[in-house]
């Protein structure tokens, strides 16, 4: 009968088997076991975080507000999640303006509009045709007036006005405010015109009076005006009386 022989492993066996057991095992744990922050934006593929892959209440309101007011990396980052990541977020004020390309619609609201400047909107600054504080040359502004009152007497007066809405460049000289009793006057040619630096007072109706005047924006008959005119009328008779006229102004 044969006999068998037993060969123990020698001690360079015993050393050799243990080291790559060793080997095997720490390569098993680097692949298990990553370290801490080893894992970054760099390590990502594009696109490889996807909606379906975050587990549900991952991504959380107050996360995304704190990685926006953060400002950092992380709102690079929220842009790959899509529309719907987005969506719960409460407004979040960002003095910065909203981060290039967030989602759409999902941040509308959440940004304060800057505030504007005291002196900042100006007549230059506001588009061509913008209506300014006074009349261009060439300019007419036109409208209506009344005065109607009951008069005690002979000579008892009353008064109306209108204010200018659009001030002329310089104010309006005595001379140059006609009172038009007729279709129209010299520097008068017809109802709704003026000739340039004339104000037209053309009249529509009269009743019970035995003077009109064009008073001044004081009050008076003789100062120039600018901020408007009144009509003072003295009465007739004791009675009603009524005044109508429209005028106009050019700026010259």
């Amino acid at each position: 009968m044969a006999r068998v022989t037993r060969h123990l492993p020698s001690p360079a066996m015993l050393v050799a088997c243990l080291a790559l057991v060793v080997a095997l095992g720490g390569t098993g744990y680097a692949a298990l076991r990553l370290p801490a922050n080893s894992v970054g934006a760099k390590q990502l593929r594009k696109g490889s975080v996807t909606n379906k892959k975050l587990a549900k209440g991952a991504v959380t309101a107050a996360k995304v507000a704190k990685a926006i007011k953060d400002g950092g990396a992380g709102v690079a980052s929220l842009r790959t999640l899509g529309t719907g990541a987005l969506q719960a977020m409460p407004g979040t004020a960002h003095p910065g303006g909203p981060p290039s390309g967030a989602a759409g619609g999902a941040l509308s609201g959440s940004y304060p509009s800057p505030t504007i400047a005291n002196g900042a909107v100006t007549g230059a600054a506001l588009a061509p045709g913008a209506r300014t504080s006074t009349l261009k040359s060439g300019e007419t502004i036109a409208g209506f007036i009344v005065t109607q009152g009951y008069a005690i007497g002979e000579g008892s007066s009353s008064d109306s006005g209108v204010g200018f809405q659009i001030l002329p460049q310089h104010p309006i000289p005595f001379d140059n405010r006609i009172l038009v009793s007729g279709a129209s006057a010299p520097h008068c040619p017809g109802t709704g015109q003026a000739a340039a630096g004339y104000l037209c007072v053309y009249q529509a109706a009269n009743g019970n009076t035995n003077n009109v005047i064009i008073i001044s924006d004081t009050g008076g008959e003789l100062p120039d005006t600018r901020l408007g005119f009144g009509i003072q009328t003295s009465a007739a008779a004791t009675g009603n009386v009524i005044f109508e006229a429209t005028w106009a102004y050019t700026q010259a």
